[in-house]
């Protein structure tokens, strides 16, 4: 797996582990709780299954290193989000039984996570505030942007320049006009190019 690659596997378990982990019901109010609901989590993460269809397709030592990259970069999740890294880990690891469809092997894995990203930063950002609590998504929002861009600090330039131009063709091929216009400022929104 190349670096790319390995960067947006640990931003995918950054939003998934994040997002799982933000809910704590109140025990003052259990009808106030905080965090996104359970249900709600599902919906904004549901873009990761992109991600495990996209494995489907690849070839089986492709298939291999990536549920081993999930594996590593669960064994670093702090304990309270442990469960939910697992988890994640488990289901991208229940491809390996399925038979192997042709497909674009790692450029297609790695497509297939950038476009999970940038849809699930957009769905936060979309998402009302019934889902999630705008100043929580703010957060979210920076944290995983600024993680991105500091991995991508230590990586060669061409590696932040082929992020850019994976998500400038993913944007190019959205049917909605609302998302496609969000999906074309993704980039500089979260810090990838320089804002104009």
């Amino acid at each position: 797996m190349n670096h790319l690659t390995h960067i947006l596997a640990g931003t995918i378990m950054d939003l998934d582990v994040t997002i799982r982990s933000s809910y704590v019901p109140d025990p003052v109010d259990p009808d106030d709780p905080r965090g996104v609901a359970p249900a709600d989590a599902a919906n904004l993460l549901e873009p990761i299954s992109a991600v495990k269809a996209a494995l489907g397709q690849a070839p089986e030592q492709d298939r291999r290193e990536l549920v081993q990259l999930f594996w590593g970069i669960a064994a670093q999740v702090p304990e309270r989000g442990r469960p939910f890294a697992t988890a994640l880990c488990e289901e991208m690891a229940s491809v390996l039984d399925q038979p192997h469809e042709q497909g674009q092997g790692q450029a297609g894995i790695t497509r297939s996570l950038a476009k999970a990203v940038m849809d699930i930063l957009n769905a936060i950002e979309l998402a009302d505030e019934e889902i999630i609590d705008d100043d929580d998504a703010v957060k979210i929002i920076e944290w995983v942007s600024g993680n991105l861009n500091n991995a991508l600090a230590k990586r060669p330039e061409e590696d932040r320049q082929e992020l850019v131009r994976l998500l400038y063709d993913i944007a190019g091929e959205e049917q909605d006009p609302e998302r496609r216009e969000l999906a074309l400022q993704f980039p500089e929104a979260v810090g990838l190019v320089p804002e104009e």
